[in-house]
């Protein structure tokens, strides 16, 4: 049986997630080649910006404002975008955009043209809406997770009962600390059926000597990791993560919710590949 050493110092293991889309701007994204544009097509909001902003410069162009004005505002134009075109990093177009936005209608538009003016306000509350209305539409087009937990503990039933743990100890209810208290979470079960289905697995062994109870994995690519628990009575509760051939227990309730917080995004990520309803 390995021997794991204790520690008291803490560590969490990060998680790196990343993701990329693309978007189409008021030009052609499709034939964008200069390194602002390229910036302007992979962003979000830097696409809504570039829309309102060409919004309000026809708004104002097309309006029955005088000559003076609109040539101000095509020179001024001229002036901003030579100053975007020669913007190699995001933080420098967004800080461009961020005032050019407002700035065409607040300084060239009358009341008019203002009212069809595109704010970068705007662009945020309409950003926020459909942010929440994918969310509740993708929620609603999930799985309840309770169902995709059945589904997983019925799949993996033979290799969790093959680690070696009691009937006992698999029915346990793991508790986690949130907020500086303890809420009940899954069984040990529940939750070593949702670790057998992690993407890249090689194993999962048993934790159960003098020191430690639990349970270590192995995933490709990683370290070895997994967690232990104190054991009190048919209870669970969530003290310690592995780290290599090392246990490091928790110290502080600051570090209980941290390790909690790992705990349970390990669970998510599983649950949610799953397309579970979280």
């Amino acid at each position: 049986m390995k021997k794991f050493m204790r520690k008291k110092a803490f560590y969490i293991l990060p998680l790196i997630i990343s993701s990329a889309a693309s978007y189409a701007a008021s030009f052609d994204c499709s034939k964008a080649s200069a390194s602002y544009e390229q910036i302007i097509c992979s962003d979000n909001v830097l696409n809504r910006m570039d829309e309102a902003l060409s919004n309000n410069y026809r708004a104002v162009m097309n309006s029955d404002r005088s000559q003076r004005i609109k040539e101000l505002l095509k020179k001024d134009q001229i002036a901003w975008l030579n100053k975007r075109n020669a913007c190699n990093e995001y933080s420098c177009i967004r800080s461009l955009y961020e005032w050019r936005v407002d700035a065409i209608c607040e300084q060239y538009g009358s009341f008019t043209e203002k009212s069809s003016c595109i704010s970068t306000n705007d662009i945020s509350k309409q950003i926020n809406r459909e942010r929440e209305q994918a969310k509740q539409e993708d929620q609603e087009n999930r799985i309840p997770s309770r169902d995709v937990l059945q589904s997983l503990v019925n799949k993996y039933s033979s290799e969790v009962s093959n680690l070696g743990f009691s009937k006992k100890q698999l029915s346990s209810s793991i508790y986690i600390s949130l907020s500086s208290s303890y809420v009940r979470y899954f069984s040990l079960q529940e939750y070593l059926s949702l670790m057998f289905d992690t993407p890249g697995l090689k194993s999962i062994t048993r934790i159960d000597n003098d020191d430690y109870f639990g349970f270590q994995l192995k995933v490709a690519g990683s370290p070895s990791t997994g967690f232990t628990f104190k054991v009190e009575d048919d209870e669970l509760y969530l003290n310690g993560i592995v780290n290599g051939n090392n246990v490091i227990e928790v110290v502080t309730a600051g570090q209980a919710n941290q390790l909690s917080n790992t705990f349970y995004v390990y669970a998510v990520q599983v649950l949610n590949r799953n397309n579970a309803k979280l």
